[in-house]
């Protein structure tokens, strides 16, 4: 059985209780969880999101940016769009930057959301020379806002999404990423499942944790190689 709660604590808590509940031959149903577990006791497989989107940023600042946007996925609502966000802010922080908040907009994972959110930031009057996206969809969006503006994109602003999904591959120029290792992630929720059937309820709860990558493509280094990689999604 496959749920989605797209990392939200209300839905979650709420499949917990109702798998919890359930039960076959007087055993409980194994679960695992793809991110964060929501509460002690709870075997998951996870990124550090936090980490990863500040190694994000301090590309962006790396490659000179200073006027760093960023398009958040919903902060309130998902643990996931919080840690982003709060990666972002570290990078600024260490790099001795006020974060501005007239710089942050949110929105809700939607190319229509990061468009939508961009042309915000551009009609705000604020120097923008960078943006950052909780997602690769909102970065798509992004992209689209940006070039109707007549601004180029990496040149003028350069643009960093998060998961290394397939759309950021198709536009020009190609999505600079994070990439989250999602087979990776469904390889070891797999295994993780069959550990806990083998070893029981009574088993101590385990979280295994796998790494990001930085993938740097055309959208903010315009020197970069961005190969169309079919594998490298």
């Amino acid at each position: 059985m496959l749920l989605s709660t797209c990392c939200d604590p209300q839905e979650n808590a709420a499949y917990i209780d109702e798998l919890t509940q359930l039960s076959i031959g007087g055993k409980r149903i194994p679960v695992v969880f793809f991110e964060e577990a929501p509460r002690e006791g709870l075997d998951a497989v996870i990124v550090d999101n936090k980490a990863a989107s500040r190694e994000a940023a301090e590309h962006l600042l790396a490659i000179g940016r200073k006027n760093i946007a960023y398009i958040a996925a919903p902060m309130h609502r998902f643990m996931m769009g919080k840690k982003r966000y709060e990666g972002y802010l570290a990078a600024l922080l260490n790099a001795g930057l006020e974060p501005d908040a007239k710089l942050v907009r949110e929105g809700d994972y939607t190319p229509q959301s990061g468009y939508r959110e961009m042309r915000a930031l551009l009609n705000s009057g604020k120097p923008i020379d960078a943006v950052q996206c909780g997602n690769d969809q909102m970065a798509v969006g992004a992209v689209r806002a940006l070039r109707e503006a007549g601004l180029r994109v990496s040149e003028d602003v350069a643009v960093m999404g998060f998961d290394n999904n397939f759309p950021g591959t198709l536009i020009d120029p190609p999505l600079s990423t994070v990439s989250v290792p999602k087979q990776g992630m469904g390889r070891a929720a797999v295994e993780l499942l069959l550990w806990r059937i083998a070893e029981g309820e009574n088993a101590p709860a385990r979280t295994v944790k796998l790494e990001t990558s930085l993938l740097v493509r055309r959208s903010t280094d315009p020197n970069a190689t961005s190969e169309w990689d079919l594998n490298d999604w």
